[in-house]
């Protein structure tokens, strides 16, 4: 049984600081194994598109995100550690983040 989705918290929980992980492992996913690199890249601007700002409070910066594709883009700065230590290997999921970042950040058109 496959268990990367499993024990993953939402990007409305604080630890994620808003990085929407289970999506970005949705994305990963999608891109590895269907090829869906164009779709892959279009959900993930909506991510970069947050507008997150590090001076408001979490609270503040969840309450003006999008329902409908909640969350942030993959963030080096952000330690995940707190969030993944209930996932089954948390350094894979880390290592598959940043890789979908890699693959569908905006900047790779440039």
């Amino acid at each position: 049984m496959e268990k990367g989705m499993l024990n993953l918290p939402t990007c409305y929980d604080e630890r994620t600081n808003g990085v929407a992980i289970g999506h970005l492992l949705w994305l990963h996913n999608i891109v590895q194994a269907y090829g869906m690199y164009e779709f892959g890249k279009d959900r993930y601007k909506m991510l970069e598109a947050t507008g997150w700002n590090k001076k408001k409070s979490f609270e503040d910066n969840i309450a003006k995100m999008a329902s409908f594709n909640a969350g942030r883009s993959h963030q080096s700065d952000v330690d995940l550690s707190g969030a993944l230590s209930s996932h089954f290997d948390a350094e894979l999921l880390k290592k598959k983040l940043a890789e979908c970042h890699e693959w569908l950040n905006s900047k790779t058109d440039e």
